[in-house]
């Protein structure tokens, strides 16, 4: 406290207002945690005056919120609800959203206090939508890094490549100084000549051995790159969606959105580490983005997932996402360019040793003009990705994997099969 009071003097010996103010609330901090709650609370007051002298809004909403927790520690709830509302308006104005964050759960914990549960749920609910809002934002940076590791691995495949043709060049040379070596050997002993052609046969086993390998490494590399890729192109429509509705619609509902889609995002975070995620996780993001888009279409359509009697979602594993351009270009180019509502059904089922995902709608079709507005080439990019990644699904498991489109008189309707 004897330093305190010495930086005290020093602020008002310089007029330094804002040091001033930052010093007791340090003291009032102090007082507080030892029980000296009245005390506290009146050297507060005189730090948020101080606070309120200099403009700083940022201190001042911290200010009252060291306030409302001496409140809280006198048992005055509802004095203590006042002033996190008064927190609250500054910290709204200036944007401080881990101060809201703090603002409301504290503020659900005094309206329970009082006995209010409805308020103290209410309180709670905002407190949880700020948090995924903030949460969702510092999705953001961990996708510029999710970037940089797709553009590593693509340049890491290519250099895969390029040590294959090196392979296959230096097994050709080989081959020709075996032939050479061969000819030059004919004169030798029958038994020389037989060790010589032990050792060819010897070395082009051993090449081949290491080609193999180098197949099977470029092909899981080849798997990470286009596993990469895909989160790129889901995002990057994702994120298009989020701004169309926020310059349509109000900011509140803007806010709810964004929160849904921080949610949506640590999931294909999670998920995009791994060739394979349960099927659970995966419709869970599925519905989620179904979700988004519902609601960036002002409900244009209805959506309905059914999995099969006995199919264990948690037990079968499915690429991530696999489904995601399907039910894209359904939303693009299918219900959104109809008149009048429109519905998307999503069947999966055990066909065997393959999973079969039914996925249809009862738009416009592919063969009838869409009146979306939306490129062709921006749901084809999805598809295309897709088909390779079955392509490397069917290699690894030697089992088939694809998609194809079936003919219906309403609609468009893809059928996805899998081997599990």
């Amino acid at each position: 406290m004897i330093l305190l009071r010495r930086a005290q003097a020093l602020a008002r010996s310089i007029g330094d207002v804002l040091m001033l103010g930052q010093s007791i609330k340090t003291e009032s901090g102090i007082l507080n945690r030892t029980g000296r709650n009245e005390e506290a609370l009146a050297i507060s007051r005189q730090g948020y005056r101080l606070f309120v002298e200099v403009g700083d809004r940022a201190w001042m909403a911290s200010s009252l919120v060291d306030i409302s927790a001496m409140q809280i520690a006198l048992g005055r709830w509802k004095e203590a609800i006042a002033t996190l509302d008064s927190a609250m308006i500054i910290a709204d104005q200036g944007g401080f959203d881990r101060t809201r964050m703090l603002i409301l759960n504290r503020t659900s914990y005094a309206y329970e206090k009082l006995g209010d549960m409805k308020n103290a749920l209410l309180q709670k609910e905002r407190y949880t939508q700020v948090k995924d809002s903030v949460e969702g934002t510092a999705v953001v940076e961990k996708l510029a890094k999710q970037e940089q590791r797709f553009l590593f691995a693509r340049r890491l495949f290519a250099d895969s490549v390029a040590h294959a043709q090196q392979l296959a060049l230096e097994k050709e040379t080989s081959r020709q100084q075996v032939h050479r070596q061969r000819t030059r050997t004919q004169a030798i002993a029958g038994g020389g000549a037989l060790l010589l052609l032990g050792g060819g046969v010897a070395f082009a086993l051993d090449r081949k051995r290491r080609k193999e390998r180098f197949e099977k490494d470029a092909a899981r590399l080849e798997t990470q790159a286009l596993r990469s890729q895909m989160n790129p192109h889901f995002i990057f429509n994702a994120l298009n969606s989020i701004s169309a509705f926020i310059r349509q619609q109000e900011p509140h509902r803007a806010q709810e959105f964004i929160a849904r889609f921080g949610r949506l995002m640590r999931l294909v975070l999670e998920n995009s580490r791994m060739a394979e995620v349960p099927l659970k996780s995966d419709l869970e993001a599925l519905g989620l983005y179904l979700e988004l888009e519902q609601a960036r279409t002002e409900n244009k359509f209805d959506f309905h997932i059914h999995l099969e009697d006995g199919l264990d979602p948690e037990e079968v594993n499915v690429p991530p996402l696999v489904m995601q351009p399907f039910v894209e270009n359904s939303i693009w180019h299918g219900v959104s360019g109809m008149v009048g509502r429109g519905s998307i059904t999503i069947h999966i089922r055990r066909q065997g040793d393959q999973l079969v995902m039914d996925i249809s709608d009862d738009g416009v079709g592919r063969g009838e003009p869409s009146t979306s507005n939306v490129p062709e080439k921006k749901g084809s990019l999805g598809t295309l990705i897709t088909k390779a990644r079955l392509d490397l699904v069917q290699r690894q498991k030697g089992r088939p994997a694809f998609f194809r489109y079936i003919d219906q008189a309403i609609g468009t309707r893809v059928e996805l099969v899998l081997p599990i």
